[in-house]
């Protein structure tokens, strides 16, 4: 599809976006579980929008909103059930309808969904899909979608767009930064928005027991120079030794990625029900998204993960083996 084809459908997408928003009685807006900036930032930017026109609205995410993202505008609004009333779901950042954690069929009783997401592994769920993995964050669509109504931009909605697109980008350092990500940023900083805050509040507001942990996950650390591939694991009990959650391994994975000669990096995350998130983080042209699909998951191609059940996480070794075979042909 062309670039102005693009355009077109995104904008016939959008048009229609905000006759369901105007013609709907309670909306919910759901994102992923254990969400990060991008998925919570698409979240707020949107309800504090549909707040704005007078609108029933309220944000959903079932694990959530982590302590470092509470700083957002709106985040204490985020409740962890859908309203058994909703007659419209707006699912932002999320792969597929699994990864909200909700159990949503899609049949004659269910209501409308709207899908927007960048993920390449996205499966087209919606009734309206908004999709664009050439976007870099979800946030990103957010802004196309309220730029293309004329709606004037607030602060809080500027922040959350904000935290979106630097959280997603790695401050604007990773590969999936490009010239709108800027543009974006650019327009929002001359309306009075402070990116410095923002950047802090993200990463340089970091509880002690982060780092206490890192330094437990850094001594697992394994290279795998013939596949370019550096791993991390990070147990329970090491979690619960500095007292840590699920939320301070954040970023960790980006250590074993970012070593001179490593294309690859893998982080074994342990969960309390003794499943395991699996971490993946890629440089240059390493795509790691479909090997990540293949076992159950999604992402993008650079950054994706999956999760290996309490049963499936017992064979640990296995999965691992199995990894490093596809990445022999991933990393050339």
């Amino acid at each position: 599809m062309t670039n102005i084809r693009r355009v077109k459908k995104e904008m016939k997408s959008y048009k229609r976006l905000k006759l369901f928003i105007e013609n709907s009685q309670k909306i919910a807006i759901i994102s992923h579980i254990n969400p990060e900036a991008d998925a919570i930032g698409s979240s707020l930017a949107l309800l504090h929008f549909i707040h704005s026109i007078k609108k029933d609205v309220v944000g959903v995410n079932k694990t959530g909103v982590p302590e470092n993202l509470k700083f957002l505008p709106g985040a204490g609004k985020i409740r962890s059930a859908i309203p058994p009333d909703s007659d419209l779901y707006v699912i932002v950042d999320t792969a597929s309808l699994e990864r909200t954690g909700f159990k949503i069929s899609k049949n004659r009783n269910t209501p409308t969904i709207v899908n927007i997401d960048h993920h390449i592994t996205n499966d087209g769920f919606g009734d309206i899909n908004i999709i664009d993995p050439n976007a870099s964050a979800t946030a990103v669509l957010i802004f196309r979608f309220l730029n293309s109504i004329n709606f004037p931009l607030n602060k809080e909605i500027m922040m959350n767009i904000y935290a979106g697109i630097y959280e997603d980008t790695g401050g604007f350092s990773y590969q999936n930064t490009n010239a709108e990500c800027f543009k974006i940023a650019e327009k929002m900083v001359n309306k009075g928005l402070n990116p410095s805050y923002v950047a802090r509040m993200l990463k340089e507001e970091v509880p002690a027991r982060k780092y206490l942990l890192l330094g437990e996950a850094l001594s697992t650390l394994k290279i795998y120079p013939e596949i370019k591939t550096a791993t991390m694991f990070v147990r329970m009990d090491m979690k619960k030794k500095f007292g840590a959650s699920w939320e301070d391994t954040d970023g960790f994975v980006d250590y074993a990625k970012s070593i001179r000669g490593i294309k690859v990096g893998l982080l074994f995350n342990e969960r309390e029900d003794g499943s395991i998130k699996v971490s993946m983080r890629s440089k240059d042209d390493v795509d790691i998204s479909l090997i990540a699909k293949e076992f159950g998951g999604g992402g993008h191609r650079n950054a994706a993960g999956f999760e290996l059940k309490k049963e499936e996480a017992k064979n640990i070794k296995w999965y691992e083996r199995e990894i490093f075979k596809r990445l022999k042909t991933a990393v050339k």
